[in-house]
């Protein structure tokens, strides 16, 4: 296990060095091997997780928008049953406001 061997969190292991730390380091500082890759590698870690949290996250809007959307086809669904109805018992569809068909 890598601990940092400087600065702010000197002795504390890699993986409880803040994200944001560790961000700034490898943006301005020239880490030497192994450190160096065990920075990265944390980075990586992080960087997939919060890939994954907003895909998470879009896909939840996705799904809500899909329910409208099923929701929406539903009642059109019902409103083509009915105009066929009507125009099967009158021989003509209804005059729907809004609706050209």
């Amino acid at each position: 296990m890598i601990r940092m061997p400087f600065g702010r969190y000197r002795g504390r292991p890699i993986i409880d060095v803040p994200m944001d730390y560790l961000a700034w380091l490898a943006g301005n500082v020239e880490l030497r091997e192994p450190l160096r890759t065990a920075v990265l590698t944390r980075l990586g870690i992080y960087r997939l997780l919060a890939e994954r949290d907003q895909l998470m996250a879009e896909c939840r809007h996705v799904r809500r928008h899909l329910e409208a959307l099923k929701d929406e086809a539903m009642a059109l669904g019902a409103l083509v049953v009915y105009a066929n109805a009507c125009q099967s018992q009158y021989g003509q569809h209804p005059k729907l406001h809004g609706f050209k068909g």
